[in-house]
């Protein structure tokens, strides 16, 4: 989403954060769920289908992965619409990227199994922008309940104040 809003040069937006993007699966994504959420995408759009999610792959901190798995608002389910519109999403901001013209700052973990590292690497490449990109070694896909928190935080806020 905040890709999304930085492509549409949102009024008052001077620098951009994104953390842990997901411009794909960083797990492989069975071919037949591809193929069908594709296909229930156009004649049965609510149909639920399982994230088959790596809980543990949230962090490396078993409390945040226990109140996870305990949260009764988690469903482990993305609707085949859902999966569309993030594919539509993923497709634009990767298309898109030199449109962007707020400073950006990415921030990913080097251990990230939910979301591809690659693919933000890819997409930052591709970034015309003033941008830098800190890849936290030993870090997993939520950087905010990671033992680097408080970097994480520090250089969200150095980032964007600098820009303010």
């Amino acid at each position: 989403m905040a890709i999304l809003w930085a492509m549409r040069k949102s009024p008052g937006l001077t620098a951009a954060v994104i953390q842990s993007p997901l411009l794909e699966a960083g797990f492989p994504v069975p071919v037949m769920k591809v193929v069908m959420a594709r296909l229930m995408a156009v004649c049965w759009p609510t149909r639920p289908f399982r994230l088959n999610l790596d809980v543990a792959a949230l962090s490396h901190d078993p409390e945040v992965v226990a109140a996870y798995r305990a949260d009764p608002l988690v469903h482990g389910l993305m609707t085949a619409r859902v999966y569309q519109s993030i594919v539509r999403a993923k497709n634009d901001a990767i298309a898109h990227a030199p449109t962007i013209c707020a400073p950006t700052l990415l921030l990913c973990g080097a251990e990230d199994r939910i979301t591809s590292l690659a693919h933000a690497s890819r997409w930052f490449e591709r970034l015309t922008c003033e941008k830098r990109r800190i890849i936290f070694p030993g870090c997993a896909h939520e950087l905010h309940h990671e033992t680097v928190r408080d970097d994480v935080l520090r250089l969200a806020t150095e980032w964007t104040v600098s820009y303010a």
